[in-house]
């Protein structure tokens, strides 16, 4: 006796797909010659990410490698963004007393989980990018002058936290630029 016949209007029951009817074993995507090699590709795929990563830290220690350059590409900065800095931009203002730091984060909130777009590499690269920040800090804050720095010092690997050393052991900072302000109309 066979199973009655299912209307096809009526929804399908949660599973897998039913095999079918001329197939002898399980519905797949690739063929059976084919299923053997994919997974043999996706795998060493994975080993030489990997092995990449794994490389990536030693590049990250050291900054040089000896021999041939096997994993470049599992090294490739989509793959892993490992930097032996960390880098942040800073604010001062003149006034008539001297420079006085302005806190950034104070002034732009960030509104997304990646942090404040300044502190991107990109960013800090473009020239109109950091004048457009400077005007709008002097806009914010009452100013002669803004100057925008790079303040670059080493991470400490295997942490999450990359705070700013309290002693200034190898933080270095350089200026970006210097922006005179507009005077203030009345």
């Amino acid at each position: 006796m066979s199973p009655p016949a299912r209307d096809p209007s009526a929804p399908r029951p949660p599973g897998p797909l039913p095999a079918r009817p001329d197939a002898e074993g399980p519905v797949t995507p690739l063929p059976a010659g084919a299923q053997l090699p994919a997974l043999a590709l996706v795998l060493g795929c994975a080993v030489y990410l990997l092995g990449g990563f794994v490389t990536a830290l030693d590049h990250a220690e050291s900054g040089a490698h000896s021999g041939p350059d096997l994993f470049w590409l599992g090294r490739f900065r989509m793959f892993t963004e490992l930097r032996p800095h960390h880098v942040t931009l800073a604010a001062e203002r003149h006034t008539g007393a001297g420079w006085e730091t302005v806190s950034l984060p104070t002034l732009y909130r960030s509104r997304w989980p990646e942090g404040p777009g300044y502190l991107r590499n990109t960013f800090r690269r473009d020239p109109k990018l950091r004048e457009q920040l400077a005007d709008s800090l002097c806009g914010r804050v009452e100013a002669r002058r803004v100057r925008l720095s790079e303040v670059r010092w080493p991470k400490l690997l295997g942490t999450d936290l990359q705070r700013r050393p309290s002693d200034g052991a190898g933080v270095q900072v350089r200026v970006l630029g210097t922006y005179s302000c507009p005077d203030p109309q009345p």
